[in-house]
């Protein structure tokens, strides 16, 4: 399996959405959707389909001089990047509707340097 393929597969296996009830409701968030730019959103079937780049809502920080902490500790970022993702919200009477939210990653290191 390609990396890339392995990284999006591990990322989805982590997500802390999925299959969640939120506390004291009867709502379930039952779905993720990458695909920001796509006015209709639909909860990705698994393994999900190829889309093309210009779905996902993205946006790209740096050089980025700040330190985000990691188990209490101190991580050097250089570069930092948000995802748009939303996530589908069914109710008690399968109303369904979408909630958006976003995945941040950040590019540790020394740039290079």
């Amino acid at each position: 399996m390609p990396a890339n393929t392995d990284l999006g597969e591990l990322i989805l296996m982590l997500n802390p959405y999925l299959n969640a009830q939120l506390p004291e409701t009867a709502l379930k968030i039952d779905g993720i959707d990458i695909y920001c730019r796509n006015p209709n959103p639909a909860p990705a079937p698994h393994p999900a389909p190829a889309a093309t780049v210009a779905e996902i809502s993205y946006e790209l920080d740096g050089p980025y001089a700040q330190d985000w902490n990691f188990r209490n500790q101190p991580q050097k970022v250089g570069m930092a990047l948000r995802i748009c993702i939303r996530y589908r919200v069914t109710d008690a009477h399968n109303h369904h509707s979408w909630a958006e939210d976003y995945l941040l990653v950040g590019y540790g290191g020394g740039m290079g340097g």
